[in-house]
């Protein structure tokens, strides 16, 4: 057996590792730009408003909240609420009750197209679904889908919760509150900046 020598040249070590290290970085980048397209959030299409909702069950138990944010196919907001509600057992059902007091919220409106989006999946499939529910939630389901007969044309629709910021945050803001807080074309201070990541991510 012959046993050739290998010369390898370092300078072409140097360029093949510093070829392997931009096809990893773009790559990276790559994924990072297809999570972003698939979680920020997106405006309704021309003619609808689009409802964000999300829950919150705060540390202690003893008390709920949920975050509402209503906006229009550029992104503007006509309004925005936190409320306050009693504890529940499962984060689901602070999903379901948000949904329940959005729809509340907008009936008076007269909004004839209306989009609904939660980071809650579960709660996506069982408004979508035909079918009676027999979960522990099923009056609530009930409740909810009876309010949405009152919408011409409305849609369920899951999101990342990284497209959901806003109603997020107004949710925890309902940990210092009794009641409901409504704001009328604008958003408070503490949401302004994932607004205005919202904002960014449609251009």
């Amino acid at each position: 057996m012959v046993m050739e020598k290998l010369v390898i040249d370092p300078m072409a070590v140097v360029n093949h590792a510093l070829f392997l290290h931009r096809v990893f970085m773009q790559l990276q980048i790559s994924s990072e730009n297809e999570r972003q397209q698939i979680c920020r959030w997106k405006p309704p299409s021309s003619s609808f408003l689009k409802l964000n909702v999300d829950g919150a069950v705060f540390a202690d138990g003893n008390k709920a909240g949920v975050g509402l944010v209503l906006r229009d196919e550029n992104g503007k907001v006509v309004w925005a609420a936190t409320k306050a509600e009693d504890a529940v057992d499962a984060p689901v059902t602070i999903e379901l009750i948000a949904v329940l007091r959005g729809l509340q919220l907008c009936q008076p409106l007269g909004i004839p197209n209306l989009v609904v989006e939660t980071d809650c999946l579960s709660l996506v499939q069982e408004l979508q679904g035909t079918q009676e529910s027999f979960s522990p939630n099923g009056n609530l389901i009930k409740d909810a889908k009876e309010l949405m007969r009152h919408f011409p044309e409305l849609q369920v629709q899951h999101v990342y919760r990284d497209g959901n910021r806003v109603a997020h945050n107004l949710a925890r803001f309902a940990w210092i509150i009794d009641d409901i807080i409504m704001w009328w074309d604008s958003v408070p201070g503490f949401v302004d900046h994932a607004l205005w990541f919202d904002q960014a991510a449609m251009y």
